[in-house]
C-alpha cells in the first residue's frame, strides 16, 4: 500500500462545519442513493477561505480516498488522468491507440479536430508521460478502470484474473500506478510533463 501523504482532501469533514443555512439536497434519481451519496468539504460559497460540509456523489476514486485505500496526491493524480481519457475517449477506436505509447496519426487528426492542434499534442504527450512511467498494461488498466469505468471485478476477469485473489491484485495494481504517478509530479515538481512541456488539458476537471 501507497505511503499516505498529507493534504486537504475533501474527505476530510471532521473539522468541517455544516452550512449555516442548511444541505442542498441534490434531485431525486435512481443515481443518488445513500451508496452514491456522501458528506463532503467544499469551499464555503460566501467565504472561500472557509470550507463546509456538502453532500455529493461520489464515484470510484472517491470511494478510495475516503477508505485511504489511496492518498490525496494519489487521488489528484487520478483526477488528471481520468479528465485526459474523458478528452481521449471523443476519437474512435475503443482505446486501441495503446497499442503504441501515442496515438496514431489518424487518430490524432481526429482530435486535432475535435479539440484543436494544441491540444492534441497535448494528449499524445499525456499518453506518452503515462506509458513512459507506468508501461502499457498499467496504463491499459487506469484507461478501463478511469476511462471505460469498468469496474476492479471487471477489469480483472477481462485480464484472466478470477475470484478475489484476481480482484485484490488488480485494485493492488491501479492504486499502486497512481502512487508511482504521484511520486513522479511529486519528485519533479511539476505536472504531467512530456520533453519539458506542460501539458494543458482540454477538458476541465468537474467533481461530481
Amino acid at each position: 500500500m501507497p505511503k499516505l501523504r498529507g493534504a486537504t482532501s475533501r474527505h476530510d469533514i471532521a473539522r468541517t462545519p455544516q452550512p449555516a443555512s442548511g444541505y442542498v439536497l441534490p434531485p431525486s434519481s435512481p443515481m443518488n442513493t445513500l451508496a452514491t451519496l456522501c458528506l463532503v468539504a467544499i469551499s464555503d460559497p460566501y467565504d472561500e477561505r472557509r470550507r463546509v460540509r456538502a453532500i455529493a456523489r461520489i464515484d470510484l476514486l472517491d470511494r478510495e480516498r475516503r477508505a485511504r485505500r489511496i492518498d490525496e496526491a494519489s487521488y489528484r493524480v487520478g483526477r488528471e488522468v481520468e479528465d485526459m481519457f474523458e478528452t481521449m475517449s471523443r476519437i474512435g477506436g475503443g482505446g486501441q491507440w495503446l497499442e503504441g505509447d501515442r496515438i496514431d496519426a489518424a487518430s490524432t487528426a481526429e482530435l486535432a479536430i475535435v479539440l484543436g492542434v494544441e491540444h492534441a499534442r497535448a494528449v499524445n504527450a499525456f499518453l506518452g508521460w503515462l506509458v513512459h512511467h507506468l508501461g502499457r498494461r498499467d496504463t491499459r488498466l487506469l484507461w478501463d478502470v478511469l476511462g471505460n469505468r469498468q469496474s476492479f471485478t471487471g477489469a480483472a476477469t477481462a485480464r484472466g484474473y478470477l475470484g478475489s485473489r484476481g480482484v485484490h491484485y488488480v485494485t493492488d495494481r491501479f492504486r499502486d500506478a497512481l502512487s508511482e504517478l504521484a511520486e513522479v509530479k511529486a519528485a519533479t515538481g511539476t505536472g504531467s510533463r512530456s520533453g519539458g512541456q506542460p501539458l494543458r488539458r482540454g477538458v476541465a476537471v468537474v467533481a461530481s
